[in-house]
């Protein structure tokens, strides 16, 4: 599966599950990005207090070095943050 189409069954599943659920944007102006962080989950998800950050990776995808280092990050800070490659890595991590 793609791994924008894991992204998208991915925010569904945690909707229904009764999840806040947003995907981060950038967008540009002459030329630039604006608000832009390099790494940065694909999938940011909150419920009960509790901070999810989730990079998806589709089939043969491998995480970059921002990315892993992103998640260190978030995970420093509190939150859970992971990455998955299915929805079941997503159960798994009890969402």
């Amino acid at each position: 599966m793609t791994g924008s189409k894991l992204q998208e069954e991915i925010m569904v599943y945690l909707r229904k599950a009764g999840y806040l659920v947003w995907k981060n944007h950038s967008y540009s102006k002459r030329g630039r990005t604006l608000g832009y962080l390099k790494g940065l989950p694909d999938i940011f998800a909150v419920k009960h207090g509790r901070f999810f950050a989730i990079e998806v990776k589709g089939e043969g995808d491998k995480p970059s070095i921002d990315q892993i280092n992103w998640i260190q990050k978030m995970l420093g800070a509190g939150a859970v943050a992971f990455i998955a490659k299915s929805l079941k890595d997503v159960r798994e991590m009890g969402l």
